[in-house]
């Protein structure tokens, strides 16, 4: 008898999570990743220069949907430059999603605005870099795509997104001590890239 109760205890559950997609008071985590190679050549007066490096972008975030089909979004991003140490970026923004009934492919927006410690970095070739443990640089971003059902609680998410960082960076120079000086360097960098990753439903 109790392993009929428990056999039904578990049908219930199933049967109310297979029918989570997308609704009030739903909670989607996904994890996405996005992989790069930046290159750079120069030339001129006699020599070459090339630089190339892996940029390595992953990110986690956990939404919870306000009403169907709109959830509040937190994402906690890593971003790893070849030969570099790792920055990190935090987020939080709205996102949209559309199912239609019977469907199982999803399109859905989103916009955010957070933090991070990475701006470009010109003598890197352009690539970005971490500048400082203190998260100072503005983040912001908007991106689209689809989720495709491949259960009622899982999906394989595709997206395109376009971020923006500006941050700065104050350098001290000294040429001998008494003429020491500081400056102060602006840097904003921006890239659009192809996200791969999926998203479960609870």
């Amino acid at each position: 008898m109790k392993r009929v109760i428990r056999l039904v205890s578990l049908t219930m559950v199933l049967g109310t999570i297979s029918f989570a997609q997308f609704a009030q008071k739903d909670v989607e985590l996904a994890l996405n990743a996005s992989f790069n190679s930046w290159s750079t050549s120069s030339s001129g007066q006699g020599y070459t220069n090339s630089n190339q490096r892996t940029v390595v972008v992953l990110s986690g975030s956990i939404g919870y949907f306000l009403v169907d089909g709109i959830s509040l979004e937190s994402e906690l991003g890593l971003l790893a430059v070849e030969d570099q140490d790792p920055a990190q970026y935090l987020l939080a923004g709205l996102s949209y999603t559309y199912l239609a009934p019977e469907a199982k492919v999803a399109p859905f927006i989103h916009a955010a605005y957070g933090i991070s410690n990475a701006v470009q970095y010109p003598l890197l070739g352009g690539t970005p870099m971490k500048i400082s443990n203190e998260m100072d640089v503005k983040v912001t971003t908007v991106g689209g795509g689809v989720k495709y059902l491949v259960s009622p609680w899982a999906a394989l998410r595709l997206e395109i997104n376009y971020k923006s960082h500006n941050g700065s960076r104050e350098y001290e120079t000294s040429y001998s001590y008494p003429d020491r000086y500081a400056s102060k360097m602006e840097y904003q960098y921006s890239n659009v890239g192809l996200l791969v990753g999926f998203s479960i439903l609870l």
